[in-house]
């Protein structure tokens, strides 16, 4: 079998008041779409932020294509090819959307890095001069996601993309996440709690219960709504 995209092994991390994930396993293989669920307060975003190199790992390893980096600092991951899209947005309210856009493109964006970005977010290129800040919430979601883009990353970390977000957003959230998953081979993890968006992106999932992984979700497991709703919410 192929080796993994990402390999997490074996990790434990957390903040100064003690350790969040204990012992957190998980593979991601190229141009697969894996969701990463559980109840709130369960170590989704601690384990994304590990994954990162926002939190500093306190055993295990993480590797990418093979190479460990797990010593690395985010910026360092970035340029390896992590994206990353934070629970909560962080975009750079008092940045306009292009200097938002030019923040992201610097880290590794190449030729045709914004087109395929304003082929899929046409409502950014009317924006460009607006600052990001004062975009609606899917708006500002779609900022996020395209500011990821734009360094033309191989993995893409996804933390809560429908939170605060409407209906139809989310929706369109999930068929912009398919085309760069199918069309693009883009490979992407997704933290989420909203079943529709999982059930219509993830092809696997792992569920995450006090800080450990307790079980891998196949494809049917996914669509299982009954099953599924057991691992979500509060």
């Amino acid at each position: 079998m192929a080796e993994p995209l990402l390999s997490v092994d074996h990790v434990r991390s957390g903040y100064r008041g003690g350790d969040i994930l204990n012992d957190v396993s998980m593979q991601v293989y190229k141009g697969e779409m894996v969701a990463v669920v559980g109840r709130n307060g369960v170590g989704k975003t601690t384990l994304m932020r590990t994954i990162m190199g926002l939190l500093p790992l306190r055993a295990g390893d993480i590797r990418f294509k093979g190479v460990s980096v797990a010593s690395d600092a985010p910026q360092k991951r970035a340029r390896a090819g992590f994206g990353y899209v934070p629970q909560g947005k962080m975009i750079f309210p008092f940045l306009t959307v292009a200097e938002n856009l030019r923040m992201g493109e610097r880290i590794g964006g190449g030729a045709g890095a914004l087109d395929r970005v304003f082929e899929m977010f046409p409502i950014l290129r009317e924006r460009l001069g607006q600052h990001g800040g004062t975009l609606s919430g899917g708006q500002q979601q779609a900022l996020a996601l395209a500011r990821a883009l734009a360094g033309n990353p191989q993995l893409l970390i996804l933390d809560e993309p429908s939170e605060s977000i409407q209906p139809n957003i989310i929706q369109e959230i999930g068929q912009i996440l398919q085309r760069l998953n199918r069309d693009h081979g883009l490979t992407i993890i997704l933290v989420e709690n909203n079943f529709s968006l999982i059930r219509a992106t993830a092809q696997r999932a792992y569920v995450l219960d006090r800080g450990r992984c307790v079980t891998e979700l196949t494809a049917a497991d996914v669509a299982d709504r009954e099953r599924m709703l057991r691992h979500l919410s509060v």
